[in-house]
């Protein structure tokens, strides 16, 4: 049929063309078929013509209006030329998905609809071909997705545009889109120019009163907005993203919302003189109002009060000037400043609040903070922040969160009257405080990953620390590694770690000496491992020692009752030279190595003892070896010694009362737990020893009565 259409003619020929579309001579070939898409009477169609796949025709009586959903679909449709310009409006989906579709020229057309459904069948939308549109008159478009995913479109010629009513993503994601003419808009809408990444155009938007949300989402290559005289508010990421832009200028702005000007990396300094309030990241996501701005050097928002959510500025690494003095809302923030590692001067006000992370990794903030207002200190809100000087008097503040100074290298001292609980590695790395004093504190809680982070830890200049209310420290590493302590006063204070593992509480405090605390109700593994200053502890309370509790706590000379432990483990006391006396009454465990090297005890006496673990290891270090300072030993329930060198190196050992032993060493043959005790020492042992052996003596009692000359009772 196409070929017998070609160059056909309906009607009077007197009338000349002024309406080109081509490509749609094949379904739309009578005068007839065009009229109704167009909306318009058969009778204003004149001298319609077929020209190879291409029609032309006339339209006479005026301008008129094209219709809704006119070309929708129509795949074939290569192009429209209006070139009379009668067409005055376009109305809703008039060319949806016209894939084929080059270039328009519509040079009166004045309105364009979009799609009415939001459904994202806009007018123009998925017009994959288009390069080109011009309309020179075109004043305003109205409603939603006019030209969303014109992917090819390059050009677009409409310099009296000043209106988008009610609309939304106009041109979103026209990828190729380069060069806009437009004139000074009065409105926009959201997404209206979202990911249009190529779009290199300068916009004025200085009759704007609000710039909508994601109305330049994703722009990289636009270079400038002009000055935004009239915006009162800037809408949810409605710049992110726009790499290009260097300056900004928004006199009038009083609201900034979530993401607004995330990633505009090109731009060096911010100046709002009106802003009140910065709605961070909503989403928690990282995607902060101003973060990853990398060349902003400076901040000035002089009458800012609130930030409120996440990651407002967070990794501006050159921002080094931040100047809001009214700001004292940090509301249910996050991150606010983190990783701002330039930032050295902050000019704000006394805050009333603060989130988590705020200033972390802030190393260069040198200016001093009012904290006297806030409730509760967030987690890690200063984590490295090494240079900051004050915090001053924090006079209302409850709690103090995880890691919250950790790192606060010059901060000298924290006054905190109110402070009831510290959370782990609150003040850890904090080296230059010398003296803490909490007034109320109860609890403290240790570190909880055990990877080393105490909660004041690394505090290598601390001489003092008083908390006359403190009750309480769970888990592991809070005072550890301090080598400057002396006084530790916490009189009230039963607890130094976790119940059942790794406290190393007061690890390496090896000039620990004023030591006034509670009597203890648990003791943790390493709690007091290398405190080689300390003199006396009270375990009256305790009831399990655990590894390592007093290693090497070489000046510990008297402890104050262990009536209620019932249970030591290894290393307990290993290497406590200066303890001359330990009485267990409960005791019904010990563990390898726990009174290895306690060369000052001249007795022991274990009640209720029943087992001894000797060393494991076969290395040598026995539970009680080299006590050499040892006359007895007395265990009357005791039976079983397990594996190696139990008494080994107890050479002024007289007495060994074990009266129910049935168990000696790993094996029935020598397992030198007797090794160079005295030479006619008394061992007192259960007859059952005797043939144990294949018949014979243990072999650990054969040493002894032999080499050692030991007198062995069997009973």
């Amino acid at each position: 049929m196409g070929s017998l259409l070609q160059n056909t003619i309906f009607g009077n020929n007197k009338y000349k063309a002024n309406t080109f579309i081509g490509g749609v001579a094949t379904t739309l070939n009578t005068p007839a078929l065009i009229a109704s898409k167009l909306g318009l009477p058969i009778a204003r169609i004149k001298s319609f013509t077929i020209v190879q796949d291409d029609i032309q025709f006339a339209v006479i009586g005026g301008s008129y209006t094209i219709a809704p959903n006119a070309f929708s679909n129509q795949n074939s449709l290569t192009y429209f030329n209006d070139a009379a310009g009668l067409v005055k409006q376009i109305n809703s989906q008039a060319f949806f998905n016209c894939i084929n579709a080059v270039n328009y020229n519509f040079p009166n057309v004045e309105v364009i609809i979009g799609d009415l459904t939001v459904a994202a069948k806009g007018t123009f939308a998925f017009n994959t071909s288009l390069t080109t549109f011009s309309a020179p008159s075109l004043i305003t478009i109205k409603s939603t997705y006019t030209f969303h995913n014109c992917t090819s479109l390059i050009n677009f010629h409409a310099p009296l545009l000043i209106n988008f009513e009610s609309t939304s993503y106009t041109f979103n994601s026209c990828t190729k889109l380069t060069t806009l003419t437009t004139g000074i808009l009065n409105s926009l809408g959201q997404s209206d120019f979202a990911n249009c990444v190529n779009l290199a155009s300068t916009f004025d938007l200085s009759n704007l009163l609000l710039v909508p949300n994601y109305a330049f989402f994703n722009c990289e290559k636009i270079p400038s907005f002009g000055i935004l005289k009239s915006a009162d508010t800037i809408g949810i990421r409605s710049f992110f993203g726009c790499k290009s832009i260097t300056s900004f200028s928004a006199p009038r702005v009083s609201y900034i919302n979530q993401s607004a000007f995330h990633k505009c990396s090109g731009v060096t300094e911010y100046n709002f003189p009106e802003v009140i309030t910065i709605e961070g990241d909503g989403s928690n996501n990282g995607f902060g109002t101003f973060q990853e701005n990398i060349a902003m050097t400076s901040f000035i928002a002089p009458k800012l009060t609130t930030i409120t959510k996440s990651y407002t500025f967070t990794n501006n690494i050159a921002l080094r000037t931040f100047y809001a003095p009214q700001l004292v809302n940090l509301t249910a923030t996050n991150a606010t400043f983190s990783g701002c590692t330039e930032l050295a001067n902050l000019t704000i006000g006394s805050l009333n609040s603060l989130g988590q992370y705020d200033f972390a990794n802030c190393i260069n903030l040198i200016s001093s903070f009012d904290l006297s207002k806030v409730l509760s200190i967030p987690n890690y809100v200063f984590l490295n922040c090494r240079k900051i000087p004050d915090f001053g008097i924090l006079k209302l503040t409850k709690s103090i969160g995880i890691r919250a100074f950790s790192g606060c290298w010059s901060v000298t001292s924290f006054i905190t009257p109110e402070v009831t609980y510290i959370n782990e590695a609150a003040f850890y790395d904090c080296k230059r405080v010398i003296e803490y004093d909490f007034p109320n504190v109860t609890i403290i809680e240790g570190e909880n990953s055990n990877n080393g982070f105490g909660t004041f830890q690394g505090n290598t200049s601390m001489i003092s620390f008083i908390a006359p209310k403190l009750t309480t420290i769970t888990k592991t590493y809070a005072f550890a590694n301090n080598s400057a302590l002396k006084t530790f006063y916490a009189p009230l204070c039963t607890q130094f770690g976790t119940l059942d593992g790794y406290s190393y509480c007061f690890y390496n405090c090896n000039n620990l000496s004023d030591f006034t605390v509670g009597a203890t109700t648990s003791i943790g593994i390493n709690a007091f491992t290398n405190c080689q200053s300390i003199t006396y502890i009270d375990l009256s309370l305790v009831t399990s020692l655990y590894d390592g509790a007093f290693e090497n706590c070489v000046k510990l000379i008297s402890i104050n009752n262990l009536n209620n432990v019932t249970t030591i483990k290894q290393n307990a006391f290993n290497n406590c030279k200066s303890l001359t006396t330990f009485s267990g009454n409960q005791v019904k465990y010990i563990g390898s190595r726990a009174f290895l090297n306690c060369s000052s005890v001249t007795s022991y006496n274990f009640p209720e003892l029943e087992t001894i673990t000797g060393d494991i290891s076969t290395n040598g270090f026995g539970t009680f070896k080299s006590n050499t300072m040892l006359t007895s030993f007395t265990a009357p329930k005791l039976t079983k010694i397990e594996y190696w060198d139990a008494f080994s190196n107890c050479t002024n050992i007289e007495s060994i009362y074990l009266p129910v032993l049935i168990t000696l060493g790993s094996t029935t043959a020598n397992n030198n737990n007797f090794f160079n005790i005295k030479k006619g020492c008394t061992i007192t042992v259960s007859s059952l020893l005797k043939t144990v052996n294949s018949g014979q003596p243990d072999g650990d009692l054969v040493y002894a009565s032999t080499t050692r000359e030991a007198i062995v009772n069997y009973i």
